[in-house]
């Protein structure tokens, strides 16, 4: 019995990673030959910073989180029992990633719709609806749906999301 709910786990892991491939895909696919923002980020300080406040080795960070050149990808899935619950749960994680590795604390709606949908979060209609639930968390900035539109973490929201990549760390270990 143990037996098959382990392959049921793997079962899940493997149908969310091919819903991120598909997601990245579409990403690679509207993106062709747009340039994407750019920021200067040293890697091993950012592993430095991030290991600290959360707590966790900085060769154990590198297991749920990645840097290639100036961006990073979060390398595992994120956990939610809905889908406004990965939404705020992911948001979190990046805008405090952001806060540590790029040193500010906002960033515009399209840039974090295009890390939600790396992660395979696809359903984003309901987003700003979804984080506006949590403004002790993140307060949105600007008129929705336009180019200035952009998420700010709070302190609070800071700490809340070391603890989500704690617990990513925490479960990707298990």
């Amino acid at each position: 019995m143990n037996f098959e709910n382990e392959i049921k786990k793997i079962i899940k892991r493997l149908e969310d990673n091919e819903k991120r491939i598909i997601a990245l895909e579409e990403i690679l696919r509207k993106n062709k030959g747009k340039p994407m923002k750019k920021f200067d980020i040293n890697a091993e300080e950012c592993f430095q910073k991030l290991s600290k406040a959360v707590g966790i080795d900085k060769g154990k960070i590198k297991y749920i989180i990645d840097f290639e050149e100036s961006d990073f990808f979060i390398l595992v899935n994120i956990k939610g029992d809905s889908a406004a619950e990965k939404q705020i749960n992911a948001t979190l994680c990046i805008l405090t990633i952001y806060n540590y590795c790029y040193e500010t604390k906002e960033i515009e709606s399209e840039i974090l719709k295009n890390k939600l949908e790396n992660l395979g979060i696809t359903s984003l209609g309901n987003l700003n609806i979804n984080l506006k639930k949590f403004r002790n968390f993140i307060i949105p900035r600007g008129k929705p749906r336009s180019h200035n539109f952009s998420y700010k973490i709070t302190i609070p929201g800071i700490n809340r999301g070391l603890e989500i990549i704690k617990e990513l760390y925490t479960s990707y270990k298990d």
